[in-house]
């Protein structure tokens, strides 16, 4: 008699347990899609590119030829002050 107690009071844990389980895998994917959801109706925010709209494909792409054109002066005198002997001495 005292071990049928004992047996039921372990199978309502086990089940208690089961549907604990599964309860916390339902929230999870619950969670999971109202996050999806939000993500996907949330309004954007500004990038960068919004202070480039009045600007045409030709202005932008000047600028970029010009940012282009002045890292290659720099990379330039760089590699000007930089010689074969100043490396090995430096290496040694």
């Amino acid at each position: 008699m005292m071990d049928d107690r004992v047996e039921l009071t372990a199978r309502k844990k086990r089940k208690q347990r089961r549907i604990r389980c599964i309860a916390v895998i339902i929230a999870i994917i619950v969670a999971f899609f109202i996050g999806f959801l939000i993500g996907y109706v949330a309004i954007k925010s500004k990038s960068s590119d919004d202070k480039n709209k009045g600007k045409k494909h030709d202005d932008r792409t000047a600028d970029f030829q010009k940012r282009h054109e002045e890292v290659m002066k720099h990379h330039e005198k760089f590699q000007n002050t930089v010689s074969e002997q100043q490396l090995e001495s430096t290496l040694k």
